[in-house]
């Protein structure tokens, strides 16, 4: 699978987490397995002091073969309810943690 098959909403999430490299994305609220852009967000960037990551190989259109994390990300956003907040922890610009707060209502 490519990076170019994923839905659009799912591209700019794995842009996002090239841009940040190491860090999180707080609170991005999903609707219809996608993340809602509109609804406010954070993005944390943490500064990694020694080493180095190598991102994925790039073609010339821009396209990658995704890795594995990618693809699980991209099935864990497809799975949520609609208003779950996604925080996704983020080393190497990949996708290494997720954690989805799903609001609960207790019915009695």
């Amino acid at each position: 699978m490519t990076k170019q098959e994923l839905p659009m909403s799912h591209q700019v999430v794995i842009e996002m987490m090239q841009a940040i490299n190491f860090g999180r994305i707080e609170g991005m609220i999903m609707e219809a397995g996608r993340p809602n852009f509109y609804r406010p967000y954070r993005t944390v960037h943490s500064v990694k002091l020694t080493g180095e990551g190598h991102p994925p190989s790039k073609r010339p259109d821009g396209d990658f073969v995704l890795r594995e994390a990618h693809v699980a990300l991209s099935e864990l956003m497809k799975g949520l309810p609609d208003g779950a907040r996604l925080t996704i922890d983020i080393r190497h610009g990949l996708p290494f943690m997720a954690e989805a707060e799903i609001e609960q209502r207790h019915v009695a």
